[in-house]
């Protein structure tokens, strides 16, 4: 996935998923795997392949047998794979749905563990407007994960869901170009100071924009990006971006320091479309160019690990 999407190294796998729209693999075996069970006892006892099965169920080591113990592993109620008489039988579609779904959920459970922790401490000092901008400098460990759950997380993966694949860029964006730039966009491989600030170890409320006259104000991260006067020059290009209904929401809010402005974002963000996602890489490109002149940084090419999750 990490060379699929352009990413660095340290780009956690539960993110990855999130922006491609996948399930653990794990799931995907599992879901096949069952399904192929069932044919086989469908079969009938005289059928050879029924009978290897028989046979296994009972043998540890054999494909069959682990199938068994796997699906006992799913933290959830276990369906029957053998009857009274000591003979496989079908696994209902039902009891395989809700065995992928155990599966999952403990995967997202897994991942997203800290950053919940995170935002709970947050919203004890949590005022006005953003709740990400409210986390305290101290609160590092997991802080990359958690402006992600705020800001850019959407639905939980399904790809067999069409209606998810429209609020992620990748059923979209076909270009090199755009997949990279906007995969390092949601990953938080960026070339602002929140991401900069890093490498010299500052607080993340010193990373602020050295580009407008709010820079004493507020930190130069992604939601200063659809905002700053230095990059308002853009906006006319990418009507699809700066022009939806979205993007007022959000910036409204903003402005007014809603408490809602981390939900508007993240709604203006995932709005998906085709158009949407193109022109949102083409702004992302535009305005990394327009960045690098003005403040005259490093060049465009150098590369940033950039999901190293302890701020």
């Amino acid at each position: 996935m990490r060379r699929t999407l352009h990413v660095g190294r340290q780009t956690c796998i539960a993110t990855m998923r999130q922006i491609l729209n996948r399930t653990p693999v794990l799931t995907t075996y599992l879901e096949r795997a069952l399904n192929f069970w069932n044919r086989v006892v469908q079969q009938g006892a005289e059928d050879l392949l029924y009978q290897c099965l028989e046979v296994e169920v009972n043998q540890p080591g054999t494909w069959g047998h682990q199938l068994i113990q796997v699906v006992h592993a799913a933290p959830c109620t276990h369906p029957s794979f053998i009857d009274a008489q000591g003979h496989p039988q079908v696994v209902e579609e039902k009891d395989i749905k809700m065995i992928i779904k155990a599966f999952v959920d403990r995967e997202y459970d897994r991942a997203w563990g800290r950053p919940r922790a995170l935002r709970e401490t947050a919203r004890q000092v949590h005022v006005e407007g953003s709740l990400v901008r409210a986390c305290p400098d101290g609160a590092r460990d997991g802080f990359k994960h958690f402006k992600f759950m705020q800001w850019r997380e959407g639905s939980p993966p399904d790809h067999k869901n069409k209606l998810n694949h429209q609020h992620a860029f990748a059923a979209f964006a076909h270009s090199t170009q755009h997949v990279r730039v906007l995969s390092n966009f949601f990953c938080g491989n960026l070339w602002l100071e929140c991401e900069t600030g890093r490498q010299t170890h500052e607080g993340r409320s010193d990373r602020v924009c050295n580009l407008c006259h709010n820079r004493a104000l507020e930190p130069q991260d992604e939601m200063h990006l659809f905002r700053c006067p230095a990059f308002e020059s853009l906006h006319h290009e990418y009507p699809r971006v700066f022009e939806s209904r979205a993007y007022g929401n959000f910036i409204r809010a903003y402005y007014n320091k809603d408490l809602r402005v981390d939900d508007l974002f993240r709604k203006f963000l995932t709005q998906g479309g085709a158009d949407f996602w193109s022109q949102l890489g083409d702004f992302l490109n535009d305005s990394q160019l327009l960045h690098a002149r003005l403040s005259e940084m490093r060049p465009m090419n150098q590369e940033l690990d950039d999901f190293e999750d302890d701020e």
